[in-house]
């Protein structure tokens, strides 16, 4: 007798690949991730640059402190820019002032400042001879309120008189510059003449009138 004839085996089918339905599903999935995760990714980075920006404000702060113990207890003799346009700054800039006390050239620029109006350093006059990404409560133009070479001891009330701040209300919020030029409450990080920093909640008008309150402003 012959030998006896197996069976031949069924051979499944192959895929070569996804279903278009499989496919929307795995995108529709990804999109969903990424909806929750980039807000997460986004505010962690922003505490990061805040954190950073802090860092450089105290920094600055305790350099003008010094500034004044070595100068008859007056605040630097620097000149400063409150927003943007054409012209000149009225005295050198703080970053000039204070070289001998910051060496660091970094510790002048917050992340998020730089990200939402980095362009301003290369095309604005002003911002380019301030050389840097923070204010300074000195305004020779605006003597009244203002820190321009007046004495630590007339501040009155040091916790509440702003001293240096990052220049924007928009880098650390949720708004856009447009918006908080048009009064939309935003955040500006601020260095107090007493050294400490803190990030203040308000809208450009109220923030204006803190910066150029009398000295000490209210307890």
């Amino acid at each position: 007798m012959g030998a006896r004839q197996q069976p031949a085996l069924r051979r499944l089918p192959t895929r070569d690949g996804f279903t278009l339905i499989e496919l929307l599903v795995v995108i529709a999935i990804i999109a969903i991730l990424a909806g929750i995760l980039f807000p997460v990714f986004a505010r962690t980075r922003e505490k990061a640059r805040l954190a950073t920006c802090t860092s450089n404000l105290h920094q600055i702060g305790q350099a003008i402190i010094m500034y004044t113990a070595d100068y008859d207890d007056r605040f630097p003799f620097a000149g400063t820019v409150l927003g943007s346009g054409e012209g000149t700054l009225t005295a050198p800039p703080l970053k000039v002032v204070l070289h001998p006390y910051i060496k660091n050239d970094q510790i002048w620029y917050c992340p998020s400042w730089l990200g939402e109006h980095g362009d301003l350093l290369e095309t604005d006059l002003l911002w380019k001879q301030n050389g840097s990404t923070y204010g300074y409560n000195a305004f020779p133009t605006q003597p009244q309120g203002t820190l321009f070479g007046r004495c630590l001891s007339e501040v009155i009330h040091a916790s509440n008189k702003p001293m240096v701040w990052c220049a924007s209300g928009s880098a650390h919020d949720s708004i856009t510059a447009e918006e908080w030029t048009a009064g939309v409450p935003g955040s500006v990080n601020i260095c107090y003449v007493d050294g400490h920093v803190k990030l203040y909640k308000g809208t450009l008008a109220s923030f204006t009138e803190l910066v150029f309150a009398p000295l000490g402003g209210q307890p």
